[in-house]
């Protein structure tokens, strides 16, 4: 707003006199904009109210409308120590008669007590050769673990830690831990029952005793039972065919592994070998341009000559213009690509004048000054760079060799290594011919594997015949003796659970059943005992579904009926910023309140909106034949003259114990509920239906007024509220257009003034 002095001669208050020129368009401006808050007042009033109603119609009335929302089954058992259950819509009503055989359980290995060699205490770091009995035992030690239908070996070393052997079992699809306070291993199934069951056994001797230093071997001859499966299996195939088969797979595998890890280290050859193909390209040139600089330092200043620089710059730009031109011509090579690209990075760094011709100057301790520049940290950095990345070729290149020295082949055989990508050719069959070390290797620990396969299958046959030896018998992890002590380990296999239901028998890996819509949780074994479920209809939980329904109805109607009965707000007006200065926060808030409440007093949609919702209520819904009504089932609005004016639409549920004006009435709903829940049923889904039906007319159109899911004309007061924004806007040109041209005409009457007073002055002055 500009500063105007005004006033000076004639004495006039111009603002005062501008100020009442223009009230009527400020008066108008002002009425607009209380109208425009009003209106936005009454956008959120029907925003709240919408959301209330769309609410009710797309959650409650929606999912009441089908029959399912109250075909509630309940279900109880006579003695719940035996089991839980729960029923769902498709469980059939009745009495049944269930037993719990079995329950499910985990297999579980706890390990005997161990400890370090000197009864010294273990701890996670620990390495395996530290345990007591263990020693150089570890090395070589193979254990098979079956879990989860996947077997895998787990090869030990005397510098594995416990920690890592943990990592192994986990691996392997086991659940693991190693108890530091106890000394013990606890390794169990991820998973209870008997199809996921685990096993591990020792591959070969080595195993053997190193699961019997490490007290993980089974104690029970049921669960020996389980393990000697699997070397049944390798017993009962041809030892040439499972030797040849079982190396070979392991010798594939292991080439695999070599050939993918080689690969990868030539690929990364390749890339530094370009990278440094390129750095030293980049080095050429910045030499190059260093030496047609001819850097001088005459006069001390420590910068290159700027004439031999241009000159320098000019060379560069013609040899990256050449190779251009041989990009364009399509003559260009591989390596020319590479020199224009380490080219052009010389280029964008000398481009930087300021960058190129400053020298930073240090001094050492001896006294000598050494100059640098970006074009100097350049060249060391490509000279850096070269160094390390051959570095890494050279790393990379001993591991490679050293993948070859562990397959055992030579790699100047072409018959043996691809000579143009390093991948080992090597088959197993020419590996055992030539007698690889690898091959051989995996041959001879198969024959291991088998053999003690062999023996285990012999000295569990003798044990179930009952001629085992001892050594047998410790060989399969049984002790020779009946007692046990701290040192040994216990082993309970997986199990299914099992149940009888109505004399039928169902088994599961876990405690959960789900039978013909009833969810049985077995606890505890039943023995020879059988326990009653009965199955119902839920009368509390369909007496609960209707309940809640009227209850969100009655919020919703007490709400609509209180903004359509609310008090006239007749001669209040939204306050302007002056009013609001003249009265206390408190009285600013009544005084808005009062307007707000009562801005859909009377209103007509909503109006029609109660009247539909009231008529679906109080309609009759027919069924097979019959009529019925809210009524019949002990459901009314309370009495007309005793109830509140927004308490008339109100529905009471007679025998409804939270409710004070209904509760000593006899409770009807129940009691339906419990003679004839079909009926009631049907009576509820069809009034939520009906329900839903009446506002679908409301809400689900769009036009011109209103937009799909609003129950009011909310695009109507969106135009309404843009359009009050454009009169305000105009009041406030107007407002601004005639303050003007008042306070021109002012300015010149001021004007005016002044030169006449000046004229009186001077005629005064020839009179004096």
């Amino acid at each position: 707003m500009p500063i105007r002095l005004s006033g000076m001669q004639s004495g006039l208050d111009t603002e005062a006199l501008v100020s009442a020129l223009v009230m009527g368009y400020r008066t108008k401006k002002e009425d607009y904009e209380k109208a425009q808050t009003k209106l936005s007042w009454k956008q959120d009033k029907w925003k709240s109210i919408n959301t209330k109603i769309t609410n009710f119609y797309s959650g409650t009335l929606a999912s009441n409308k089908l029959t399912s929302a109250y075909n509630l089954k309940k279900a109880t058992i006579n003695n719940s120590s035996y089991a839980t259950v729960s029923a769902s819509t498709s469980a059939v009503s009745g009495t049944q008669s269930l037993k719990v055989t079995k329950l499910a359980s985990t297999g579980y290995l706890t390990g005997g007590k161990i400890s370090g060699s000197g009864s010294t205490k273990l701890t996670g770091s620990s390495k395996l050769s530290e345990v007591d009995g263990m020693g150089s035992k570890a090395d070589g030690a193979a254990i098979s673990v079956t879990a989860n239908g996947t077997t895998s070996t787990i090869t030990l070393s005397s510098d594995m830690t416990i920690n890592e052997f943990v990592v192994k079992l986990k691996n392997a699809g086991l659940t693991a831990s190693f108890d530091e306070n106890n000394q013990r291993f606890f390794i169990s199934s991820k998973s209870s029952g008997a199809d996921n069951d685990f096993s591990m056994t020792a591959a070969n001797s080595n195993g053997k005793n190193a699961l019997g230093a490490l007290k993980l071997q089974a104690t029970t001859a049921d669960t020996v039972a389980k393990d000697i499966a699997k070397y049944q299996t390798i017993a009962g195939t041809d030892k040439n065919t499972y030797i040849t088969d079982t190396a070979k797979s392991n010798y594939d595998a292991t080439i695999s592994q070599y050939n993918t890890a080689i690969e990868k280290l030539k690929t990364s050859n390749t890339e530094l070998e370009e990278k440094n193909k390129k750095l030293e390209y980049q080095k050429q040139y910045i030499e190059n341009f260093i030496k047609d600089a001819n850097y001088t330092d005459d006069d001390g200043d420590g910068k290159y000559n700027p004439t031999t620089v241009d000159a320098a710059k000019s060379n560069l730009s013609d040899a990256i213009s050449k190779l251009e031109a041989k990009k364009t011509a399509g003559t260009i090579t591989e390596d020319e690509k590479l020199e224009l690209e380490a080219a052009k990075t010389v280029s964008e760094t000398v481009s930087k004048d300021t960058l190129v011709l400053t020298r930073t100057a240090s001094t050492d301790d001896d006294g000598n000054v050494t100059y640098t520049s970006d074009i100097d940290a350049m060249l060391t950095s490509a000279t850096k760079s070269i160094a390390s990345n051959k570095e890494t070729i050279d790393s990379n290149n001993k591991s490679i060799a050293e993948y070859y020295t562990k397959a055992g082949v030579d790699s100047t055989n072409a018959a043996q290594v691809d000579s143009t990508n390093g991948k080992i050719l090597l088959s197993y069959s020419d590996a055992i011919t030539g007698n690889n070390s690898l091959a051989t290797g995996y041959q001879a620990a198969a024959t291991t594997q088998y053999e003690y396969a062999v023996s285990m299958v012999e000295a569990y046959n003798a044990y179930t015949a009952g001629t085992a030896t001892d050594s047998q018998k410790e060989l399969l992890g049984l002790s020779t003796s009946s007692s046990t002590d701290t040192t040994s380990a216990v082993r309970i296999a997986g199990s299914n659970a099992q149940i009888e239901l109505n004399g039928a028998v169902f088994e599961n890996t876990t405690n959960n059943f789900s039978i013909n819509g009833l969810t049985i949780q077995a606890t505890a074994l039943t023995g020879n005992e059988a326990v009653t479920i009965t199955t119902d209809t839920d009368v509390d939980g369909i007496y609960d579904t209707i309940k809640d329904m009227l209850s969100e109805y009655n919020e919703l109607i007490k709400t609509l009926d209180t903004a359509y009965n609310a008090e006239s707000a007749k001669g209040y007006e939204p306050l302007t910023d002056d009013e609001k200065e003249s009265m206390s926060d408190d009285e600013v808030e009544k005084w808005e309140t009062k307007i707000k409440d009562s801005l859909l007093r009377r209103d007509g949609t909503l109006d029609s909106v109660i009247s539909s919702m009231k008529n679906t209520m109080l309609a009759g819904i027919t069924i097979d034949g019959k009529t019925y009504n809210l009524s019949t089932f002990g459901i009314s609005t309370g009495s007309y003259f005793s109830s509140g004016t927004n308490e008339k639409g109100v529905y009471h549920i007679d025998g409804d114990e939270d409710d004070s004006t209904s509760k000593g009435n006899e409770d009807k709903l129940k009691a339906a509920i419990a003679n004839d829940s079909d009926t009631v049923i049907k009576f509820f889904s069809q009034l939520a239906n009906n329900l839903y039906s009446t506002l679908n007319k409301k809400l689900g159109t769009s036009n011109s007024m209103s937009s799909y899911m609003s129950i009011y004309n909310d695009k109507e007061m969106a135009t309404q509220y843009s359009e009050y924004k454009t009169k305000i806007s105009d009041q406030e040109t107007k407002i601004s257009t005639w303050e003007d041209y008042y306070y021109k005409k002012f300015s010149r009457m001021e004007s005016a003034l002044a030169s006449l007073n000046s004229q009186a002055s001077s005629i005064s002055g020839l009179f004096g």
